[in-house]
C-alpha cells in the first residue's frame, strides 16, 4: 500500500529531507522555514510531521490521504506534500502566503498533487 510506503520511507529523516526537496524549491524553503522556527534540521521535521500524522490522523485523514495519493504519477510525494501542508496550517505562528493550503508545489517532472 503506498500510504504504509510513505509512512515507512519518510519518517526517516534523511529520506524525508531528500523527498521534500523533491517536490521542489518553493514548497521546500517554506517547510525549511517552519522546521527552522523550531530548531530542527529540516528532515527531522519532516519525519515528525509524518509520525504525528501516523500517531493521531483520524480515519477521515486518512481516507483523505489515501485520496490524495490515488492515480497520482507520484502518490508518495503527493501524500507527504499533503502531510506537510496540514502540518504548515497547524504550525504554531505560521504566518502562511495566502491559500489555505498554499500554492500548487513546484515539481519540476510535472507532478499535479494539489
Amino acid at each position: 500500500m503506498l500510504v504504509a510506503e510513505l509512512l515507512s520511507t519518510c519518517s526517516h529523516p534523511s529520506i524525508a529531507e531528500a523527498a521534500v526537496k523533491s517536490i521542489g524549491f518553493a514548497f521546500s524553503a517554506r517547510v525549511a522555514r517552519a522546521a527552522e522556527d523550531d530548531d530542527l534540521p529540516l528532515g527531522e521535521f519532516v519525519a515528525r510531521a509524518v509520525m504525528e500524522f501516523r500517531d493521531a490522523a483520524s480515519e477521515a485523514d486518512w481516507r483523505e490521504l489515501s485520496d490524495v495519493c490515488q492515480r497520482q504519477d507520484m502518490p508518495i510525494l503527493c501524500g507527504l506534500h499533503h502531510i506537510l501542508e496540514v502540518k504548515l496550517e497547524l504550525h504554531r505562528g505560521w504566518q502562511g502566503s495566502g491559500a489555505a493550503r498554499g500554492p500548487a508545489p513546484d515539481i519540476q517532472s510535472g507532478l499535479c498533487c494539489a
